[in-house]
């Protein structure tokens, strides 16, 4: 009875592995998955795309510019006609239209300051985003092993537990058979119930194992997939067989985030020039071109002679004289003809030449030298940390690569130990607590060599991302 209990529970286990079968994922996929979906990454792409804006905006301020401009005006009472330059005392209708332009030609190098200092920024801006991407596989990277190391370890505990099942067998066949005392099934219960427990606890951390994963790769936790076969230590970069000095400097010269901020000095250093441009002369160069109408505006059409008469005294007598008078005759004029005929232009030249600015072009500089300051300070807090990183990496693999050696003779040890107590207790000769503690310790042995082979890969992964190599498994 107790054995059909075993066994139910062990078939129940197993069902949720191989009841269906789910896509497996690789490493890559969830790479490119996870650099498809990252929020921070598109933060980053954003602030690129604003560099590049920035970028583009300061080139095209060494052009001219150009507007435009016109206004429609409806005047009442005593006012000037645009037209005419003269006071009327009507009720009139205008418009005007103007164009004008203007050309920097000079502002202390302040232009081509800040068109360097924005290709400099767009530069800084790639860089982070590439780090960010490097970042991501890192992580990516540690999570898909970790669901690797678990998936492993459920492997484990269900051959532990298939074997406990055979153990269990074989002492009810020596009580059946009288070569065994019927206390010694309850040691061999007891292993089969631990190893029930530990098939448990994997398959908990395979799905937190998964489940960070996802969260990691931004999708919907009920996406089904699993990941792939146990890694193995083939092909691994060797710790042993790299030179401190190698990793430090390739680590370092493949950190985008590294050169990211030696750029970012760079263009805190074109900001004080840009700064120390205020201090001199400002010249623009600008032209305008205007015109107006008026439909108070008129044309002379042609003229009417008039006789005009006047009464004068001659010789004490009033004598009538008549004069002919040229009358102008007015027509509306043309809508374009007004704005050709009034139209204008010119150009100036503009300097500006700062003379005291109470502390202001000053105040910008000693700004702009403070930033360079903090620039030279991140950068140097970046080299620290890369340095600091790639040190503790390289002396974690070293520490994983020996671990796992002396590790792994301990686990053939164990192994040897645990098969002679196996064909012992088959003939009677050793009892069932012999049997459970040897296989115990076994157990041990193997979790401890998992912990240090997947310690050891991480570790190795870590080597390949300062070193610039490719981060894959198998």
């Amino acid at each position: 009875m107790i054995r059909k209990v075993f066994v139910s529970t062990m078939c129940l286990l197993l069902l949720p592995i191989f009841g269906f079968s789910q896509e497996v994922w690789d490493l890559q996929k969830c790479i490119k998955t996870a650099i498809d979906n990252n929020l921070t990454l598109k933060n980053a792409a954003l602030t690129k795309e604003s560099a590049a804006i920035d970028l583009t905006q300061a080139k095209h301020g060494q052009y001219p510019n150009l507007s435009g401009s016109s206004g429609t005006f409806l005047n009442f009472g005593r006012t000037i006609d645009p037209t005419s330059n003269q006071f009327i005392a009507a009720n009139f209708f205008s418009n005007n239209y103007s164009v004008n332009t203007g050309i920097l030609l000079f502002n202390g190098f302040r232009l081509r300051n800040q068109i360097k200092q924005s290709e400099l920024s767009f530069q800084s801006a790639m860089l982070d985003q590439e780090q960010t991407i490097r970042n991501i596989t890192l992580d990516v990277a540690t999570a898909y092993l970790n669901a690797l190391f678990a998936k492993e370890r459920i492997n484990v505990a269900q051959s532990n537990l298939a074997i406990s099942e055979q153990q269990l067998n074989q002492t009810q066949k020596l009580i059946d058979a009288g070569n065994s005392a019927p206390n010694e099934i309850f040691n061999i219960q007891s292993l089969f119930a631990q190893n029930n427990q530990a098939l448990v606890a994997a398959r908990n951390d395979y799905t937190l194992g998964l489940l960070q994963l996802k969260q990691l790769m931004n999708i919907s936790v009920e996406t089904n997939f699993e990941v792939g076969a146990n890694a193995n230590v083939d092909n691994l970069t060797d710790p042993l067989s790299v030179e401190l000095s190698t990793l430090m400097s390739r680590g370092s010269s493949n950190q985008p985030s590294l050169k990211a901020r030696q750029i970012d000095v760079l263009a805190a250093e074109k900001g004080t020039d840009i700064a120390k441009a205020r201090y001199y002369p400002t010249i623009n160069l600008g032209g305008s071109l205007s015109t107006n109408y008026s439909n108070q505006g008129r044309i002379v059409t042609g003229f009417n002679t008039e006789i005009s008469s006047q009464t004068v005294i001659f010789q004490n007598n009033p004598v009538t004289i008549g004069f002919q008078n040229q009358v102008p005759i007015f027509a509306d004029k043309p809508y374009f003809s007004q704005l050709k005929d009034n139209l204008s232009y010119g150009f100036g030249l503009n300097i500006s030449i700062p003379i005291l600015s109470n502390y202001q072009i000053k105040g910008g500089v000693e700004r702009a030298k403070i930033n360079v300051e903090r620039a030279e300070i991140a950068l140097k807090q970046e080299q620290l940390t890369i340095n600091s990183n790639i040190q503790r990496a390289y002396a974690d693999a070293i520490n994983a690569r020996t671990s796992l050696d002396a590790i792994k003779a301990t686990l053939d040890s164990e192994k040897n130990a645990y098969d002679a107590a196996s064909k012992r207790f088959e003939i009677g000769a050793v009892n069932s607590f012999d049997l459970t503690n040897a296989k115990t310790r076994l157990d041990i042995a193997n979790t401890n060599y998992l912990n240090a082979k997947y310690e050891y890969i991480f570790r190795s992964k870590l080597l390949d991302f300062y070193l610039g190599n490719e981060i894959k498994l198998n």
